[in-house]
């Protein structure tokens, strides 16, 4: 078999994975949905309060609250979800039965690799969008019985949100700094983030998200500990009683560091996975 990477074989792997693959979407979408409905409900009877009794100005307000609470949630589930699932690679290789099976197909070690990474973010995320739909559904036509003003999608305000995230304005030193770069530098936070959970997935054989992040908690407060220890040392070291801080070159100089430690993820998340055998898989059992 040609070890290349061939776009036909990742097709069918990808395929192979997404059918069985399958229940697990399933029930993942609806417990999305019921997740979100739940907490549609209890936003709506517990902040909305909008009812026919309220002037147009108050229910306009409380249905702008009762959206921007909503589309936060969700957004910062949309995220984690991402980054958490990265750590699920090696998921379907818990046991000698399914490791025999995916050994064994016919596709290369990149291939099975990338399907592995498409199934757990892609495919999670379009379950996601899956259970979102649902759940919109079901809390607009609920919001008739639980208020008298608040109709409104949240798919609707969530796309016209993330439509807005495209070209933030955000203040930064009284103008300076780019906002663009400093867009950049969140995007490639969380890419990295995503490649470090992605390498814990193929490091650890149980609850891998979990110990995946407490190192990534631990890395990030010593690394903090450092930034902020040397920075202090800088200032009270410095002649300069004005300290000038390019905005820009920190964000170019954070958003490079961060590509290339989640390439290198990546990649380590690559020879680790290439490194599974079908007899024996725990030679890192932790």
């Amino acid at each position: 078999m040609n070890n290349s990477f061939n776009i036909n074989r990742f097709g069918k792997i990808l395929k192979w994975d997404s059918i069985n693959s399958w229940n697990e979407f399933l029930r993942f979408a609806l417990g999305i949905a019921i997740g979100i409905v739940i907490f549609c409900v209890i936003d709506q009877v517990g902040s909305g309060n909008v009812n026919a009794e309220m002037s147009l100005a108050d229910n306009a307000e409380n249905t702008v609250g009762y959206m921007s609470n909503a589309t936060s949630a969700i957004q910062g589930i949309m995220v984690t979800l991402f980054i958490l699932c990265a750590s699920n690679t090696m998921s379907n290789l818990n046991t000698k039965q399914k490791r025999t099976a995916y050994m064994m197909l016919p596709a290369t070690s990149l291939e099975k690799f990338l399907s592995r990474i498409a199934i757990n973010t892609v495919g999670i995320l379009l379950a996601f969008v899956a259970g979102l739909l649902i759940a919109d559904a079901i809390q607009y036509f609920l919001s008739f019985a639980l208020t008298e003003g608040c109709h409104t999608s949240i798919t609707k305000a969530l796309i016209a949100n993330m439509s807005g995230m495209s070209s933030p304005v955000i203040d930064v030193e009284n103008g300076e700094g780019s906002s663009f770069l400093l867009s950049m530098t969140l995007y490639a936070a969380i890419i990295s983030t995503h490649a470090f959970f992605t390498l814990g997935g193929t490091v650890f054989v149980r609850n891998a998200w979990l110990k995946t992040g407490f190192i990534y908690i631990a890395i990030n407060f010593v690394l903090l500990f450092a930034v902020v220890g040397n920075t202090l040392d800088y200032i009270n070291n410095s002649k300069s009683t004005e300290i000038v801080v390019d905005f820009n070159i920190l964000y170019i100089i954070s958003t490079t560091v961060m590509l290339i430690v989640a390439l290198a993820c990546y990649i380590g998340a690559y020879i680790m996975f290439a490194r599974s055998q079908v007899i024996c898989n725990k030679w890192l059992n932790i």
